[in-house]
């Protein structure tokens, strides 16, 4: 994912080949921005039409990472986060991995999706048990690797977030 490049900075010295993708220009441009800032000017970044954003399958050639950080928590239903779930697994070559994090959901009441609307907290639109979205990336076809949790840090008023590890398997 695009966003305004953090991201897209840290891996570009590592990657032979870069697909971005967001689905804002502004976003797109600004991470082309910090990208030529920071000596790389190689990267593809690709809009995403947010009602197909299966479009994007036909874009791009696969890849062997797909990395994607606090997208999940914005968007506006599971039905949809498990949409972009496919679409990872189908971005991903045979062995390669997305590397996801999530907003989790926990007995708290404060943790679970608010579907309200975005002008109410858009950061907390959906969240996940994190044995729900471990086996919704399985019914997908992943085979998680690794799950991490975010420490919790009460001089942070976030919510708590999970990193997850999952693999396209080789005989996909």
């Amino acid at each position: 994912m695009g966003g305004g490049g953090a991201n897209a900075v840290a891996f570009a010295p590592v990657s032979s080949r870069d697909v971005r993708v967001d689905i804002t220009q502004s976003s797109i441009d600004e991470c082309m921005r910090q990208l030529a800032l920071n000596g790389n000017s190689q990267s593809l970044c690709l809009l995403v039409d947010i009602g197909r954003p299966e479009g994007i399958l036909s874009k791009v050639e696969p890849v062997d990472v797909v990395v994607c950080t606090y997208v999940f928590e914005l968007l506006p239903s599971k039905a949809y986060a498990l949409r972009l779930i496919q679409v990872f697994f189908g971005l991903l070559k045979p062995g390669g991995v997305a590397f996801t994090q999530i907003r989790y959901a926990t007995a708290r009441f404060s943790t679970r999706g608010r579907s309200w609307g975005y002008g109410f907290g858009s950061t907390k639109m959906v969240s996940f048990f994190l044995d729900e979205f471990w086996k919704a990336c399985e019914i997908v076809g992943f085979s998680p690797k690794c799950l991490t949790l975010v420490p919790t840090d009460s001089t942070v008023l976030d919510e708590p977030y999970a990193y997850f590890l999952l693999e396209k398997p080789r005989n996909a």
